[in-house]
């Protein structure tokens, strides 16, 4: 083969080899897009608005966000006389003392003419320890009304707190002279009678408050703590069983106490004296005894005082 054919048939077969190579790419051709259709006055604007308002699928949160509870409330402070008076009440009766106390000092820094808020707030002041700011108050109280039985009874009870019995004495007779139906005025003069082992006039002290206006069931025990030290028993427990139908817990134990003393007394008590004489069936002897020793002392510490009367001031 000549030298030409050779090179005619190199030509000839490179251009079949192309032919073959075009043949077989079959790659599709990207698919025409479809315009979005807009209504006639649609602008490139409003297309961009429509894209916009389109739902957008949160992203996936790797920490869970925390929900904030509602928000309390703030309740404003109170601004008028009442107002203050009303919530030291409250909290006084709830046993929010340190509340009631700073409500009732700023009561009485509002109005310092106020008999009812220097009583209540000499009250708070008794019940938290503080007797001696306690006594400014109540002599402001009686500055303010020499005539007021509460005021009075505040005072004795400041001074009953300080150990000055002799004074809370005079003042609780003061409480009563200025009301004769104050049962909270009679009561607690009683109290400080038997403390200070004058039974007879602290049974008519009580026996003035079991029969005033208020009477309650720890007056009823102390008129049958005072009889009892007056070795009058049917009267003791006369007193008891009323305050123990009043619903006084400690009436109804000393009630029950001198059922057991009577029985004594009737059966002759000679298995329980101390002494062949029987000297221990007598209420001061039978103190000394194991039996009635703690029975006795529950009934020296019967006694109780009460707080100030509640009044309202319009």
């Amino acid at each position: 083969m000549s030298t030409v054919s050779k090179i005619t048939t190199s030509i000839l077969f490179m251009t079949m080899l192309t032919a073959g190579a075009c043949s077989s790419d079959k790659r599709a051709e990207p698919a025409e897009e479809t315009p979005t259709a807009f209504p006639e006055s649609a602008t490139k604007l409003d297309s961009e608005n429509l894209t916009a308002q389109l739902p957008v699928s949160p992203e996936p949160s790797a920490i869970m966000e925390h929900e904030e509870g509602p928000t309390p409330a703030v309740v404003p402070e109170p601004e008028r006389f009442s107002e203050w008076m009303a919530r030291a009440r409250m909290r006084f009766q709830s046993q929010e003392l340190a509340g009631a106390l700073a409500d009732y000092r700023a009561a009485v820094a509002l109005r310092p003419s106020s008999q009812h808020a220097q009583i209540q707030l000499a009250r708070t002041l008794l019940a938290t320890g503080q007797g001696t700011e306690a006594r400014e108050h109540a002599e402001a109280a009686i500055e303010l009304d020499g005539t007021s039985s509460l005021a009075w009874n505040t005072m004795g009870r400041v001074e009953l707190a300080e150990g000055e019995n002799d004074a809370a004495i005079a003042s609780f007779e003061r409480s009563t002279e200025e009301d004769a139906d104050n049962s909270y005025a009679w009561n607690n003069l009683g109290f400080v009678l038997i403390e200070e082992e004058l039974f007879e006039e602290a049974v008519s002290a009580l026996e003035e408050a079991t029969t005033g206006g208020s009477p309650q069931s720890y007056m009823w025990n102390n008129l049958g703590m005072a009889y009892e030290h007056l070795d009058q028993i049917e009267l003791a427990r006369a007193a008891y069983r009323q305050a123990g139908n009043a619903g006084s817990a400690k009436a109804l134990a000393n009630f029950e106490r001198l059922e057991g003393v009577v029985s004594l007394i009737a059966s002759g008590g000679e298995e329980l004296a101390p002494d062949p004489v029987g000297d221990a069936l007598e209420l001061e002897a039978a103190e000394e005894t194991p039996e009635f020793a703690a029975t006795t002392e529950e009934v020296e510490l019967g006694a109780e005082t009460v707080e100030v009367a509640e009044v309202h001031e319009p």
